[in-house]
């Protein structure tokens, strides 16, 4: 019986990995370019500048509010550039992506929006990763994506 979430033919054609730049993301990231060499798969690497996070400084100074936005900011810049690198010295046909809102919703919207056939993404990773045994980011990603998640340990 053929399931409509799993690729007909062998392997995945788009890839979507989210990072922010820790070390269970980054083993998530290797995980993808492992898929992706294995299978001629295009990687779309994602980084979210978490507003859920900005929002927490609500009722502080507007200048401590836009400081804390800048640094999710050039954090994200930063995980994607890194990501970017080790792509091209890989040879592994990668686009970076930035977003802001929150992590599930832009890393699913994104694999929606580019028809991926699969989401890898590190068990811990996310703002609140250590309020969910599996992660906040990774918990909510496996119960919203429409395609298949792989999630690194």
């Amino acid at each position: 019986m053929a399931d409509e979430n799993f690729p007909e033919t062998a392997g995945f054609h788009t890839i979507v990995v989210s990072t922010d730049g820790t070390p269970f993301a980054m083993r998530a990231v290797e995980t993808a370019f492992r898929l992706a060499k294995r299978d001629g798969a295009k990687i779309i690497v994602i980084s979210v500048v978490d507003t859920s996070v900005v929002a927490d400084f609500a009722g502080r100074p507007e200048a401590q509010q836009r400081k804390v936005g800048r640094e999710l900011e050039a954090n994200a810049e930063e995980a994607v550039a890194k990501v970017g690198k080790m792509a091209a010295e890989e040879g592994v046909d990668a686009e970076m992506i930035v977003r802001k809102g929150r992590p599930h919703i832009e890393v699913v919207t994104v694999a929606d929006e580019a028809e991926a056939d699969l989401v890898v993404i590190g068990k811990k990773s996310g703002f609140h990763a250590a309020r969910y045994p599996l992660g906040g980011l990774a918990q909510r990603v496996v119960e919203d994506a429409d395609c298949a998640v792989l999630v690194v340990p």
